[in-house]
């Protein structure tokens, strides 16, 4: 990424320029808005620590969404082992 501004004003103002695309990429791999939250939380929390990875910042997007896909493979691993995980059509019934 450039040198001309700092890393944290850099990282913020791209991901804010992304945002809208990586949730809807996290909403077509889990399903619920909340579980979309988290995984976005600790995607960007992954990201900023990997930062020093990116080469360029048109490169972001894609990078990105390896970050937000691993993120919500492990999302739903974690709520696949959850014995209390109603399944959807319990729900529905409900």
């Amino acid at each position: 990424m450039s040198a001309d501004q700092p890393a944290d004003e850099q990282f913020l103002r791209v991901f804010l320029q992304n945002e809208e695309d990586l949730r809807s990429y996290a909403r077509a791999l889990l399903p619920t808005w909340e579980a979309v939250d988290e995984v976005m939380q600790e995607s960007s929390v992954v990201m900023w620590r990997k930062l020093d990875q990116l080469q360029a910042e048109n490169e972001f997007l894609p990078w990105a969404k390896v970050i937000v896909r691993f993120e919500a493979l492990k999302a739903r691993r974690k709520a696949a082992r959850d014995r209390h995980q109603f399944r959807d059509e319990v729900f529905d019934l409900l």
